[in-house]
């Protein structure tokens, strides 16, 4: 749902970030709004949702990696499915062919996504790979593909 700006101004572009919470499903996630004013154009920027499981590891992380995952996640927001390396990067061999990471800057975190049929990016399985390099994948993929399904059934 996009809101239009309360009051018109000339010149000036902001940013509008709203977060919300969902009833009972388990869906998590926040969405920001680019309100250009001197153009006459409201871009709105793409819907990041993330699942129970990511929000519970996103708030467990210590300060320096939370800046570098938050980072991302807004990168992602501003670029949607066009952000490409070095912050995000397709997945060799997933069962859904558009599944991503997303690669915070200066770590070795991981987070899994795809965009659902209603083009929201959904940060399903999240994690650090150091001293996994290989076997993180082969382990988590089957995992964030489950919770995939999961979510385009309804549920979680």
């Amino acid at each position: 749902m996009v809101r239009p700006p309360t009051r018109r101004a000339t010149g000036r572009r902001r940013l509008r970030r709203e977060t919300w919470l969902s009833d009972g499903d388990g869906r998590i996630g926040y969405r920001a709004q680019w309100i250009e004013y001197n153009s006459g154009v409201i871009v709105v920027s793409w819907v990041v949702l993330l699942l129970e499981e990511v929000e519970g590891w996103y708030f467990g992380l210590d300060e320096e990696s939370m800046t570098a995952v938050t980072g991302a996640i807004d990168l992602l927001e501003q670029e949607g499915p066009t952000l490409g390396r070095p912050t995000a990067d397709k997945v060799k061999e997933p069962k859904f062919h558009n599944m991503k990471e997303l690669r915070p800057a200066g770590t070795s975190i991981r987070i899994l996504f795809l965009f659902d049929p209603l083009r929201q990016a959904v940060l399903l399985l999240a994690g650090d790979k150091a001293g996994n390099w290989t076997n993180w994948y082969d382990e988590n993929i089957p995992i964030a593909e489950q919770r995939y399904e999961n979510w385009l059934a309804g549920g979680q």
